[in-house]
């Protein structure tokens, strides 16, 4: 078209084929497809044990037997250890915390779900976390009880496989997983359909709301009307003019004020959990970015970023500083994290964090750590393997805090046995689970004989790499002789010269062993690398035939998932 002419039809048909082409994109945006149907319709069917088709009890097979629709058929969950399991378990990551967020899946959940099958997933889970004892919560048959993802369900299970096997096949990268796949995350936490138009953040609202009511708190002025060249003149002045209606004023604005949608997700879904494992993913930048977009740091009660070498100070802890329900964090091999991020998990993380492993995080040094646990009142679970630990370091840890359930104090060359014995002492009234691998200057059969008598309640003991032990023995040794300390008699000699004997009990509290009904005691052992073989065990189990009855030993790459107690 040449200048003062009309435009070209031409260019009008580039603009509606554009507009056209915009339109069908954003129509196949909103197509949900039916892979996502398909993992939606998971929300509503109950969840039972990964060994369900395996073994049915009576109570799985009602279910089964008394679904009427597909919603009420049941789902088996994930196993994330064993036959079952979707992912391969390698020897070099087997410890007690391994894998980070699998839980024991027990029979009380599925009885909830046979009472109720429109539970929310966080009433469901919260049946893993109760347990009569409280030194073992979930209960003595842990043989059969399959690991599966704690504050999960079957959906959650199927996007965690997904990443499984992207990093287990070699083809995880920064660019595999985006916005979409983590919104998908959160819809399935919440346990909801995906919407096509996503919520804004809290502080677009915000300013939006602001705008809107400084907007109404001013009169507009009133608009200039054009005169058009060659047109028809104006309406005359004696036309009456349409007044605008009247305009709410500020203290009205403020208090009708709609409270933003973000808002009501906090209030709604703040006890909406789920866990996440990213183990040995290599991701940077643009996947950080994706799950801040996706908002699912509010979700967060489990994280596992265990072996990522590529993330720092700062670009984790923009993640971080979104995780306001964090319950569990794993950094371990982070090795570019330094003792800054501590302060950050101190600063965003105090108020809800319980079990924390820094191990083989060599930028933190010992001391540093114990600053961190000072100011976690709420942390009861620490891995701290491969810092350099010393037996002042031992001592000062133990110190601040003598309520540990769990501690992990592997690699430390410069302790010997007694600061071994001097700090692990202090928390022998709570330490359930104990790893000291590879601690071959101070682990010796003599300081196993010691911790079976001062650790009364450990059920979970790593001691990798330690060649100086070669049997267990001295252990229940020790615990023979706490089960005699605890008991004594007394002789008393009455009115007409006969001779009583009464029985005096002391630190029972302390003992689970105290009534003679509960002798059997649970003993999980991690032994690979150490003097300990075949022969040595079936010795300490005949000489402690009734005591050794739940003991169980690994000697080889094997036992991922066995120290789990959650």
């Amino acid at each position: 078209s040449r200048k003062g002419g009309r435009k070209s039809p031409n260019n009008n048909n580039r603009g509606k084929k554009g507009r056209q082409e915009q339109q069908n994109n954003q129509q196949q945006e909103e197509k949900i497809s039916t892979a996502l149907q398909l993992l939606q319709s998971f929300h509503h069917r109950p969840p039972v044990s990964p060994n369900y088709h395996n073994n049915n009890t009576n109570d799985e097979k009602d279910i089964h037997d008394n679904a009427t629709t597909l919603n009420e058929i049941p789902m088996t969950r994930m196993a994330l250890v064993g036959p079952n399991a979707s992912k391969r378990s390698h020897a070099n990551d087997v410890d007690i915390n391994c894998p980070f967020v699998a839980c024991r899946y027990t029979n009380e959940t599925l009885n909830e779900n046979k009472n109720d099958n429109d539970k929310e997933q966080q009433q469901q889970q919260q049946s893993l976390l109760e347990g009569e004892d409280p030194y073992n919560p979930v209960g003595d048959n842990i043989e059969s009880q399959e690991l599966v993802v704690q504050y999960g369900n079957c959906a959650l299970d199927c996007l965690q496989s997904y990443i499984d096997a992207l990093t287990e096949q070699g083809r995880m990268d920064d660019t595999r997983l985006g916005k979409h796949f983590f919104q998908t995350w959160r819809q399935a936490c919440l346990g909801i359909a995906s919407s096509t138009d996503d919520n804004p953040s809290d502080e677009n609202e915000e300013d939006e709301n602001e705008n809107d009511q400084d907007n109404r708190s001013k009169t507009p002025p009133p608009g200039r009307k054009k005169r058009k060249r060659g047109g028809v003149s104006p309406t005359p002045r004696t036309t009456r003019a349409t007044t605008p209606p009247p305009l709410p004023s500020t203290a009205e604005t403020s208090t009708t004020k709609k409270p933003s949608s973000a808002t009501k997700d906090n209030h709604q879904n703040q006890q909406k959990l789920g866990s996440l494992s990213l183990h040995n993913c290599a991701i940077a930048e643009r996947t950080i970015n994706a799950m801040l977009d996706a908002k699912i740091g509010q979700h967060l009660a489990v994280l596992d970023v265990t072996g990522m070498q590529n993330m720092g100070d700062a670009l984790l802890g923009r993640l971080l500083a979104k995780c306001s329900q964090l319950q569990r964090l794993s950094i371990k091999n982070c090795r570019r994290l330094s003792p800054k991020f501590l302060k950050k998990i101190v600063k965003h993380c105090a108020s809800t964090l319980e079990v924390l492993d820094v191990g083989g995080c060599v930028n933190m040094p010992p001391d540093t750590i114990i600053d961190a646990v000072e100011n976690l009142p709420n942390l009861l679970d620490l891995n701290a393997s491969g810092l350099g630990w010393t037996n002042e370091d031992m001592h000062s840890l133990c110190e601040a805090k003598d309520n540990w359930k769990g501690l992990g104090l592997g690699f430390s060359f410069a302790t010997t046995s007694e600061g071994f014995r001097t700090a692990l002492s202090m928390t022998g009234h709570s330490l359930t689970r104990l790893a000291i691998p590879f601690c071959e200057g101070a682990v010796d059969n003599a300081l196993l004989g010691y911790l079976g008598k001062a650790l009364p309640h450990v059920a979970v003991l790593d001691i990798r790499g330690n060649g100086n032990v070669n049997s267990l023995t001295a252990w229940f040794d020790g615990r023979a002789a706490a089960r005699i300390s605890s008991k004594r008699t007394r002789t008393t000699v009455d009115g007409d010269g006969n001779y009583n004997d009464q029985e005096e009990r002391h630190d029972t509290s302390s003992h689970p062993s105290s009534n003679s009904s509960e002798v059997e005691e649970e003993l999980f052992v991690l032994a690979r690398y150490s003097g300990i073989n075949n022969n040595s065990i079936e010795e300490t189990k005949r000489i402690h035939p009734l005591y050794a009855s739940k003991f169980v030993c690994i000697l080889d790459g094997e036992g991922s998932g066995g120290g789990i107690r959650r």
